[in-house]
């Protein structure tokens, strides 16, 4: 097995076609992948786990298996890695010698008994793990990519806990200025240190000073040279309502 110490590095690596977006400086703002990974390198070191003392085969139990393993690795006719080393150490000595090849013989023939589990521990071999985890993955209709900003690569933040590394992933945009929906997403969050408006409006437009113009013009300035506004038409009287005619006789 393998313990995960640290997080060494992170390489961002792409596949598929790519596109690049300028900005209005005619510069690279943003570099698409249409998929994308990301490897990173950790520090790690084996770790045994836990195991039947003498177990060196790993099936669970002490045999006579075992026992010529061992003593064919004695006779340097044959390897053990580091578990198997683990298992065979059976006094704990941190080596494998006639002195555990003894013990073993003597636990098989019920003269001795050992102690029935091996703590795991930690070997000095240092060991690189390289792997890949894939951000996204295309949908049906082939329309999910990844962007990466070329300058910085600020998409990728990875955190380690006491269990597990987690990677999370920004919400980044078109690359030129302000992505509404990563502002859509910034607005809903809440943490005041990402949601409120100033912090919005830093995040996509870094250096930027907020600043307040007093503005003491008139809401509607006239034209020049017009004249006095209109007066307006006087409604209309109403018509008289007709005399009737009189009957006839």
């Amino acid at each position: 097995d393998i313990q995960i110490l640290g997080i060494n590095s992170i390489t961002p690596d792409t596949y598929e076609s790519q596109h690049n977006i300028k900005d209005y400086n005619g510069n690279d703002a943003c570099v698409c992948f249409q998929n994308a990974a990301v490897n990173m390198t950790v520090s790690a070191k084996r770790f045994v786990p836990d195991s039947v003392a003498g177990d060196v085969n790993g099936d669970g139990k002490l045999t006579i298996s075992d026992y010529t393993l061992v003593r064919l690795y004695l006779l340097s006719l044959r390897e053990f890695n580091d578990a198997e080393k683990a298992a065979a150490d059976v006094n704990g000595d941190g080596k494998v010698s006639v002195a555990d090849y003894t013990l073993m013989r003597l636990a098989l023939l019920g003269l001795k008994g050992l102690n029935g589990l091996g703590a795991g521990s930690y070997v000095t071999e240092p060991v690189t793990v390289e792997f890949s985890i894939n951000m996204h993955e295309f949908d049906k209709d082939g329309g999910t990519y990844q962007a990466f900003n070329n300058l910085s690569l600020r998409l990728f933040v990875v955190t380690q806990t006491d269990a597990d590394f987690r990677i999370y992933h920004r919400r980044y945009g078109h690359g030129v200025g302000l992505s509404q929906r990563g502002a859509e997403q910034r607005a809903k969050s809440a943490d005041p240190n990402v949601n409120t408006f100033d912090r919005i409006i830093a995040f996509y437009y870094p250096n930027t000073t907020l600043a307040v113009q007093p503005y003491g013009r008139p809401v509607l300035t006239p034209l020049p040279g017009a004249g006095p506004s209109p007066s307006p038409s006087p409604e209309p009287e109403p018509s008289p309502e007709p005399t009737p005619e009189p009957s006839p006789a």
